[in-house]
């Protein structure tokens, strides 16, 4: 097979976000096949161990190294003795607004004065409400949400958030 470097893969390797998964099910040693995401040639490899320990379970990068499985692991797939599974660090978290892109706060700078007012109240960090605050400048916001902004600002400034101990 020819080498199938494709940069995508690499990046989800490293942000450790398979395709898929899949896992043994049986006590006993399984062999499977895979599609080698960096020389694109099939490999044999032996899955072992109890069920949830890092043996059992191998993961596809992409879309073709999963279709590749598949194919070649018909049987132990049929039988049950490898499914697929969904880890609990492949659940994304959610997305909070101290992770927001500066595009995305334009997005909520932008909203209705209610959705805005809504989601500024529900706002604790500072730093968050200084990057409003900036980006509201840049896009020229009118005083009422410029004043809600400073408002927030002042709020927290006066009283910082409890520190967990």
């Amino acid at each position: 097979m020819p080498n199938t470097f494709d940069p995508k893969v690499f990046a989800n390797m490293q942000d450790k976000k398979p395709y898929t998964t899949y896992e043994k099910t049986i006590l006993g040693k399984v062999f499977v096949t895979v599609l080698d995401p960096f020389s694109g040639n099939p490999v044999g490899m032996l899955l072992h161990g109890r069920r949830g320990e890092p043996d059992t379970i191998i993961n596809m990068w992409s879309e073709v190294e999963d279709l590749f499985f598949k194919r070649s692991n018909r049987r132990e797939l049929e039988r049950g003795t490898i499914v697929k599974v969904v880890l609990p660090e492949q659940v994304e978290e959610p997305h909070t607004i101290e992770q927001y892109s500066d595009d995305e706060l334009k997005s909520v700078i932008n909203q209705r004065y209610a959705s805005f007012q809504k989601v500024l109240s529900s706002i604790e960090n500072e730093a968050v409400v200084y990057r409003m605050l900036n980006l509201a400048e840049e896009m020229e916001k009118s005083d009422r949400i410029m004043q809600a902004i400073k408002s927030k600002l002042a709020e927290l400034q006066m009283h910082p958030a409890k520190v967990a101990g």
